[in-house]
């Protein structure tokens, strides 16, 4: 399946079922992202910045994705935090 087909299910308009599609296309290409690249691939933001981590976990916790070390943020709102890096495994 193709990251554009994966797309297609983004306007659900609940954001975790979104962030979790999202995830998993960016699981698939192998490549590390970031939360931000997440936003990117949604075209949105959550309600609260708390949802993040309840998208990332349940998507680790299912085996789609494993940490893969940290970097500097790139969005403004986190003021150069720490942001984690991660990248999918064998099962997205």
């Amino acid at each position: 399946m193709s990251i554009v087909a994966d797309i297609a299910p983004l306007a659900d308009p609940d954001w975790t079922s979104c962030a979790l599609t999202a995830i998993a296309a960016l699981a698939r290409t192998g490549q590390q992202f970031t939360a931000s690249d997440v936003a990117d691939l949604m075209g949105r933001e959550p309600e609260h910045s708390s949802y993040w981590g309840s998208a990332l976990a349940a998507a680790k916790r299912d085996g789609l994705i494993v940490s893969t070390g940290i970097t500097v943020s790139r969005r403004r709102s986190r003021n150069s935090g720490y942001t984690r890096t991660w990248r999918g495994t064998a099962a997205a």
